[in-house]
């Protein structure tokens, strides 16, 4: 069946008239009836918020819309649509009968910005590895031609891919590679992004000096700009390691002066909570973390299970053993992934608070690597039943 015809049957089951239906869709009256009457095509753009709006599943339509359409043109401003509205699974359907077309009719003109998106999709849906596969397959086709700013994209988008997927020391060269290109194009807020996820991997693989110099240069070229407080947030996570837990309290205030992310917020909130545990000021700290829970967001769940996980330890420091089964058991409910380092945490403090671990299984984690926390949960462990009720 044709689209036209499938959007035409879903509106009279809705009992709507081809009026209400346009005025509730966002179109005009004419539009949606030369749609639905086949007399022209419908625009990817209209139609993605369109059918969003008059609860048109979208597993209904698309299967006509993509028998219909040959032009890989429309094909793709279909995947792009679905990708900006966050349906990353029908933006990848349309992108590869895009890519099907194109195959099929020979003409590559749109491969290029295909293999992108699918890049881009696959890496929002959290498959890196065939995200990398598609920024690699677009790096060789664009090795001689495409201008410099593609070129750039997609070095940063391949560093990106391979640093979640465990090749962190071949990331870090593509990295360069990319702000190089940006810094000669001159491209200030592409040339701090690339800085502060480059800051990142460094941070991660705990090179905390050259992670610092990173996130000040990501700093200086995201200033006043978007993200501009994750830079500063790298810097005084850096000085917290490197120059203390005290050397980064002013840093880390500073950011809640002057940025009103609530996410952003809510993980400052939570480094000032660590800093203020690390030199004895647990009231404080409970404060903070507190503070961290109730912004005015929804927090991701791997944010919301480390700032509890943080939580139950404080509390545990404090002896307040009620307080700390309370956190265990929000961290519990938490729907969604952990971190490695909070996982391991928990199944130590659980033992110290006579609680049942959590039941998520480990990722493989050495605890070495995590001991800014479990080096307080094992002194709590081998202290034995020090906490009150």
């Amino acid at each position: 069946m044709h689209i036209g015809p499938v959007l035409r049957q879903q509106r009279l089951l809705k009992g709507l008239t081809v009026t209400e239906a346009a005025t509730l869709g966002g179109v005009t009256r004419s539009y949606l009836s030369m749609v639905e009457t086949a007399q022209r095509a419908p625009n990817p753009e209209l139609l993605v918020p369109f059918t969003r709006k008059l609860a048109i599943p979208t597993e209904i339509w698309l299967p006509a819309f993509l028998a219909d359409e040959s032009r890989c043109s429309r094909l793709m401003r279909l995947g792009r649509a679905f990708f900006a509205s966050g349906d990353h699974a029908a933006a990848r359907r349309a992108l590869l009968r895009a890519l099907r077309v194109s195959r099929e009719s020979g003409d590559a003109r749109y491969n290029s910005d295909i293999h992108m998106l699918l890049g881009q999709v696959c890496y929002a849906q959290g498959r890196y590895l065939p995200a990398l596969r598609w920024f690699r397959r677009l790096e060789r086709a664009i090795r001689h031609g495409a201008d410099k700013r593609t070129h750039a994209i997609v070095h940063y988008n391949v560093a990106q891919c391979m640093a979640k997927v465990g090749q962190e020391l071949d990331a870090l060269p593509r990295f360069d590679e990319a702000i190089a290109e940006f810094g000669q194009l001159e491209l200030k807020f592409e040339l701090g992004k690339t800085w502060l996820a480059k800051a990142n991997l460094l941070l991660s693989a705990r090179m905390h000096r050259e992670a610092r110099q990173a996130y000040r240069s990501a700093a200086y070229y995201l200033r006043g700009r978007r993200h501009s407080g994750d830079a500063l947030l790298g810097c005084a996570i850096t000085a917290r390691v490197l120059d203390g837990a005290r050397a980064s309290l002013p840093l880390l205030q500073k950011i809640v002066d002057t940025d009103a992310d609530p996410v952003l917020c809510a993980k400052v909130h939570a480094h000032m909570a660590i800093a203020l545990r690390e030199i004895g000021r647990l009231g404080e700290a409970v404060a903070e973390i507190e503070k961290s829970l109730s912004v005015q967001a929804e927090l991701p769940a791997p944010l919301e299970a480390s700032l509890l996980a943080e939580a139950t330890l404080i509390h545990a420091l404090r002896h307040d053993r009620a307080a700390a089964l309370r956190a265990l058991s929000r961290y519990n409910a938490v729907q969604g992934p952990r971190e490695g380092q909070d996982i391991a945490a928990m199944r130590i403090l659980a033992r110290v608070l006579g609680a049942p671990p959590p039941e998520e299984d480990l990722p493989r984690v050495v605890e070495e690597e995590h001991e800014h926390r479990l080096r307080d949960a094992l002194r709590l462990l081998q202290d034995g039943g020090a906490l009150e009720a």
